[in-house]
């Protein structure tokens, strides 16, 4: 099956893809229906796909070229944040500045921690996963250096144990443990991308991915930013199986819905500047102001991230700092 491209070699369904997988993430913040379902692929979607493009590098400049890509646009928004916290607590007359500080300085996505340590920290929100995506390569490219041929199985090893001292004993911080469960799903990605790409996976692969998928929505579940996984082989499985659906679906999309597939690519390519745009959404004050139902409050999310990832794609500075690929 021929991958569908774009000009100078983009793959249009990566980028719809990723648009469906954030659009995914905004739907998961504010809306109950469903999330058990969007939870069990949209995150591993992002880890699995950044594996899929993988290459090889030398350890600090791979940390350099992500600390610039992912660790800039994760200060520059909790910056917004405490801001806007600083805003909040003149207005109110209470202190919000220092949870507001401390959720940026520990960078833990969630007060649902299991873990008998530090689960208490505030939460700073989705932006944990550029954290959790900074440690998640760093880790699979030291791993991969070292062991070749054996980085899947020694990335399952190293989720496992991730996963189970997040649960028990602590939540470690800058979402370090989240991101060495993840290397799990990168190097799923990597490894799909070396034998043939997602077209290529064999029939007999997808149908045990996809049914693992469906039996996990029935009886499990998983939340990857607090290492949470009911029944971790077929969470893992299953993810994979969610993904390869969404694959499946973003295909179709580029096909045979094309006006669609080019708006998801766009949103797709706006993808990181989506993402923290939702975070600054998620912590407006304005919405303890006005209460509207859960389908208005979803549309003005929308809305907001991507009139603003719009907005920012205007400017060389922004577009450079959040990622922002401009049209092919």
């Amino acid at each position: 099956m021929r991958q569908e491209k774009m000009a100078r070699g983009r793959d249009m369904t990566i980028d719809v893809m990723k648009g469906l997988g954030i659009l995914a993430v905004i739907a998961g913040h504010l809306v109950e229906t469903g999330r058990g379902f969007i939870f069990s692929w949209h995150m591993p979607l992002f880890f699995i796909l950044a594996g899929y493009f993988y290459s090889e590098r030398e350890p600090l400049a791979e940390a350099r070229k992500d600390a610039r890509r992912l660790l800039l646009p994760y200060a520059l928004t909790c910056a917004a944040l405490v801001a806007m916290a600083a805003a909040v607590s003149v207005i109110k007359g209470r202190d919000y500045v220092t949870d507001s500080l401390l959720a940026a300085a520990y960078a833990s996505g969630s007060m649902g921690h299991t873990s008998r340590y530090m689960a208490w920290v505030p939460s700073v929100g989705v932006v944990w996963f550029l954290w959790a995506l900074f440690w998640c390569k760093a880790l699979y490219n030291i791993l991969y250096r070292r062991v070749r041929g054996k980085a899947l199985p020694a990335c399952v090893a190293l989720s496992v144990a991730a996963v189970a001292l997040d649960s028990f004993v602590v939540n470690l911080p800058l979402a370090i443990l989240p991101g060495a469960s993840a290397t799990v799903f990168y190097a799923v990605g990597h490894w799909l991308r070396g034998h043939g790409g997602f077209a290529g996976l064999r029939p007999a692969v997808a149908a045990v991915c996809l049914v693992a998928w469906g039996v996990a929505l029935r009886e499990t579940d998983m939340s990857m930013v607090r290492c949470h996984y009911g029944c971790y082989p077929l969470n893992v499985v299953g993810a994979c199986g969610g993904v390869y659906a969404i694959y499946l679906l973003s295909l179709l999309l580029v096909r045979r819905m094309a006006a669609a597939g080019r708006a998801l690519a766009w949103v797709g390519r706006c993808s990181l500047a989506v993402m923290c745009l939702h975070l600054v959404d998620l912590r407006s004050p304005l919405y303890g102001i006005v209460s509207m139902p859960a389908g208005a409050r979803l549309l003005c999310g929308v809305a907001f991230c991507l009139l603003g990832a719009w907005a920012m794609s205007r400017f060389a500075v922004t577009r450079r700092a959040f990622g922002i690929i401009s049209s092919p």
